[in-house]
């Protein structure tokens, strides 16, 4: 993918997903963060950098879609992941 402009815009809401283990305890939150600036690869949300890891044809159990949509997945490094469908 050359550039992420055509899928992430600045002032879009995008929600921040991050799931944690504790031994047992399982700690799961979403954020919802407005975009203020897209680079080439990455975008920055509430103040925290997001970075493109990939773009699938595949849905979150695996499976290939069938409708022609790709996902395209942002990691942070401590602050979760965002999933874009377009």
């Amino acid at each position: 993918m050359e550039s992420i402009k055509n899928i992430i815009t600045v002032g879009q809401k995008v929600i921040a997903h991050k799931g944690e283990c504790i031994g047992i305890i399982i700690k799961e939150s979403d954020k919802e963060l407005e975009v203020t600036k897209v680079n080439k690869k990455s975008f920055i949300a509430g103040g925290i950098k997001f970075t493109l890891w990939k773009v699938t044809n595949r849905d979150s159990i695996g499976n290939v879609r069938t409708d022609g949509k790709q996902r395209a997945i942002f990691n942070s490094q401590f602050d979760g992941k965002v999933t874009v469908e377009f």
